[in-house]
């Protein structure tokens, strides 16, 4: 069967289910973002139909409660980021190198692109408990598939069949086979993108993955959580992606630490230090790992950043910045500067969230990353989240990665992540028990009313 063919019959299912049975098409839908790299509809205007279909999404939202007259939606877990988007806009007439239009359709498809999805699962799962579950099912099965495929690419040496095919329908210059090559560069196993076409999106995954799984593994079976686990775990370590083990370590720490999870920590520290002994007698691996903490890349095994390298591109930055250093130099200024010239002669591909904001969006957009960080968290513990230091140890994870690696529309999978959180905790809420079978007759009304009392 033409692969083509299926994907567009697997798009269509998720349209045509929007109409009639809502919580299977956006399962669908989380399905194909996460373990398909392409996706054209062919229809002018909506770039390659991501963006399309999260429309069709939201209608069909607004469509099921509208019949059933139950629509009441909650914006309140996803104020910090509508927050930052929307001094984002208002910042554009103040920003000039680049075109006024061009910011503004950035901005139009990164709020599309990151906000619409999220917010249709979180309302979805606040009036329809079933869909907890099955997107929780959906999830698992994704990882286990891009695990799985992660793992089985170690034996292939960096080449990746499954993204080379997708690679063919897309018009890009970057020579990713060379990318992904395991000779040379002291990684092992090479750059592992798995489902995804660059590694580092990958990387990502994989620790968004752990914290998720870590989250969600009392409410299933022992032998899935282990395995899980284990998988994820191995995979941190041979991806060719050093920087998801920093990223864990960082959030690990704000785990223990601000959970006052000592035992954990202790335990932890005890199965990395006999795994570290065994790496010991890996070789390759054993330089690799080593590398993660060659700050000066002084070894030399493996390639990657050193310190110096990186204090370079920051003052590169800085220097960029100093046009417009309180707005910055535009919304997307960094994607659009390398769409325009290529790689920046100082900051190469601006591999560091902290670059990107500072050029983008000045001093004034350092403050907003950070306000929304606090208030992110700050949200959650209002919410009563279960278990809410790992949930706010997810975006510990996503700012300390895409610190070392860049942004690179990571945002929207962090979101997902997060949102299959928030619905844990609505099930939690939701779904009766032999003692009182009205919680689910009143959930609606009970969430309502925890939202109102968290602005208090």
């Amino acid at each position: 069967m033409n692969i083509q063919f299926f994907l567009t019959g697997w798009l269509l299912s998720i349209v045509f289910l929007s109409l009639i049975r809502l919580k299977w098409a956006v399962a669908l839908f989380v399905a194909y973002l996460m373990l398909v790299p392409y996706i054209n509809l062919g229809i002018p205007g909506f770039g390659s139909g991501d963006n399309l279909i999260k429309l069709i999404l939201v209608f069909g939202f607004f469509l099921e409660h509208r019949k059933q007259h139950t629509l009441k939606v909650s914006f309140k877990p996803y104020v910090p980021f509508i927050f930052y988007f929307s001094i984002s806009l208002i910042m554009i007439p103040f920003q000039s190198s680049v075109p006024m239009g061009e910011m503004i359709d950035a901005w139009r498809k990164d709020v599309m692109n990151i906000l619409l999805l999220p917010i249709v699962m979180y309302n979805l799962m606040r009036t329809d408990p079933s869909s907890v579950k099955l997107f929780r099912n959906t999830m698992i099965v994704c990882i286990f598939i891009a695990i799985g495929y992660g793992l089985f690419l170690t034996l292939l040496g960096g080449i990746n069949p499954y993204i080379m095919y997708f690679l063919t329908l897309i018009d890009t210059e970057i020579d990713y086979e060379a990318y992904y090559d395991a000779s040379g560069g002291g990684r092992l196993f090479g750059r592992i993108s798995s489902v995804f076409i660059h590694p580092m999106t990958f990387a990502l995954f994989i620790g968004l993955a752990f914290l998720y799984v870590f989250y969600i593994m009392k409410k299933i079976w022992k032998v899935v959580s282990i395995t899980l686990f284990t998988a994820i775990g191995v995979m941190a370590v041979l991806c060719g992606v050093r920087s998801v083990i920093g990223g864990l370590a960082v959030a690990a720490i704000y785990y223990f630490v601000i959970g006052r999870n000592y035992r954990l920590m202790f335990g932890s520290i005890l199965i990395g230090l006999i795994g570290m002994f065994v790496i010991t007698f890996i070789p390759d691996l054993s330089d690799y790992l080593a590398s993660i903490v060659d700050i000066n890349n002084e070894s030399g095994s493996v390639r990657g950043s050193s310190i110096e390298m990186r204090m370079n591109q920051l003052e590169g930055a800085i220097d960029e910045a100093l046009a417009n250093p309180l707005f910055g130099l535009g919304y997307g200024w960094t994607t659009y500067y390398q769409n325009m010239y290529g790689e920046h002669p100082i900051c190469l591909c601006f591999e560091s969230l902290l670059f990107v904001v500072i050029c983008n969006s000045g001093i004034i957009g350092l403050l907003l990353w950070a306000y929304m960080i606090w208030r992110f968290m700050v949200t959650n513990y209002k919410l009563r989240l279960k278990q809410v230091v790992i949930v706010n140890a997810l975006i510990v994870f996503y700012i300390s990665y895409s610190f070392i690696t860049g942004e690179y529309a990571y945002m929207k999978i962090f979101l997902v992540f997060y949102t299959l959180m928030l619905g844990e905790s609505i099930e939690m809420i939701l779904v009766p028990s032999p003692k009182n079978t009205k919680l689910i007759d009143n959930s609606s009304d009970y969430l309502l009313s925890m939202d109102r009392n968290s602005k208090s």
